[in-house]
């Protein structure tokens, strides 16, 4: 967990606050360790290992909020930590709001990686399979593997401390393909617990196989369509819309869902579950970054909103409870609201099963742009997209770069099957599980 001389030296900073008049500290500590590693070439590219140390402390000094960033956890440095907080009492001039942590937790994450060694065998392997895949395959622009353990601790001047452990594993795999003049890319990726559960011959397989198939592309003309969301698309895309459903929007009329609460908003196929200990979840906490306990919750039950995500501020203008999401973008802000691990809940089909029920329609595989294409107040999106035609119920070639619109609050209600193989979003976005979706209908431009 948390090393120990970190957790002597924070009790030391405590009491260098509270002899300087400095009461009700609350420590926010986020430690980050881990590996990236990237092969080239059979090249060992990159290979960076990093431990960090990102600490916000706040405090009530005259009845008034105060709070300092700290870079360098160093004794020497304490005074002028307890300096930042009083000056930005003064400053800022915001009534201290006590936040009690009830308390003490210990989330114990077990965890074990592969030694370095046998990982980069590992990359340098699978590249080499690549590269005598097929004769159009000239380079793998990425062959990597990366683990990442981040330690969250809560931690007061009551003596409460409450620790939670994530941690997770990447492995993803880019090529560039090439005939005559035309040159294309794809990537595939898998986040696990385990590099055991990673199959990187499956990863190189559907980067390559999907590069392949951008080569040679067929036309197809603007309309609506009846459209196959792959599990990778649906999964991004319900990330990026994950701010709708907080109270916060609701509070600034910032989303649609406003007055929405126990009504229907989609399909009643859909489920969507926030699980903050889900097995395969990327994130476990138990608590969120204000020391409120997590929990399961539907946020959408059966086609109704069950829940609308709240943190202790939200919560106390809407006159609840908070719900457990409120989180730290990064260490330096303020608390907003997220989720833990967020899924849907999985249908009967397989992806082959839902395209052999389409005489004629599209398959988005792929977005681009996604923050730039969506409107999450009016739930309008537009998005630049590659995928397939579908026809007489297969997969057909390839339609490069095409325009999927719609709009989010509509589509949920549009959803005529729900697949049973799950993807997750990537480590870069929320942590989001889902399976594909069959869409009635989308507008399709080229």
């Amino acid at each position: 967990m948390i090393k120990e001389e970190i957790i002597v030296l924070l009790d030391k900073l405590i009491l260098k606050m509270n002899e300087n008049k400095v009461d009700d500290v609350c420590i926010y500590l986020s430690n980050n360790n881990g590996v990236n590693i990237n092969i080239y070439e059979s090249e060992v590219d990159k290979l960076s290992i990093y431990d960090e140390n990102l600490i916000f402390v706040e405090g009530n000094y005259n009845g008034y909020l105060g709070y300092t960033y700290i870079g360098k956890l160093e004794e020497d440095l304490f005074i002028e930590y307890v300096k930042n907080i009083i000056e930005t009492s003064k400053v800022n001039n915001i009534v201290f709001d006590k936040v009690n942590f009830v308390e003490n937790i210990k989330n114990e994450n077990e965890y074990s990686f592969k030694e370095y060694h046998e990982i980069i065998d590992d990359l340098k392997n699978i590249e080499t399979y690549i590269l005598n895949l097929n004769k159009n395959i000239k380079r793998v622009m990425e062959c990597s593997y990366s683990h990442n353990v981040n330690k969250i601790m809560l931690k007061n001047n009551k003596g409460i401390e409450m620790v939670d452990c994530s941690h997770y594993v990447y492995s993803g795999i880019e090529v560039a393909v090439k005939d005559g003049v035309k040159v294309e890319n794809n990537h595939a990726f898998k986040i696990d617990k385990s590099f055991d559960n990673i199959n990187l011959k499956e990863i190189a397989d559907e980067a390559v196989s999907e590069a392949l198939d951008k080569l040679i592309i067929t036309n197809i003309e603007t309309g609506n369509y009846p459209v196959i969301l792959r599990n990778n698309v649906v999964a991004e895309m319900i990330a990026s819309y994950i701010p709708i459903f907080g109270g916060d929007r609701i509070v600034k009329d910032l989303t649609l869902l406003k007055g929405k609460l126990g009504r229907k908003i989609a399909t009643s196929k859909l489920n969507i579950i926030e699980s903050p200990m889900l097995e395969c979840g990327l994130v476990s906490r138990t608590f969120d970054d204000e020391g409120t306990k997590t929990f399961d919750k539907f946020i959408i039950e059966d086609g109704i909103l069950k829940n609308i995500l709240m943190n202790n501020e939200i919560a106390k203008l809407h006159g609840e409870s908070s719900t457990g999401n409120g989180f730290k973008k990064i260490y330096k802000e303020n608390v907003s609201i997220s989720t833990t691990n967020l899924y849907i809940k999985e249908g009967k089909s397989t992806l082959k099963e839902m395209i052999s029920r389409i005489e004629e329609g599209i398959m988005i595989t792929n977005i681009q742009g996604l923050h730039a294409g969506i409107n999450t107040v009016s739930g309008d999106f537009s998005i630049s997209s590659g995928g397939y035609l579908i026809k007489n119920g297969k997969k057909d070639k390839y339609i490069g770069h095409v325009t999927v619109a719609g709009n989010i609050y509509e589509m949920l209600n549009n959803i005529d099957e729900i697949g049973c193989e799950l993807k997750s979003t990537s480590i870069h976005s929320n942590f989001v599980l889902a399976p594909s979706l069959k869409i009635n209908k989308l507008t399709i431009t080229v």
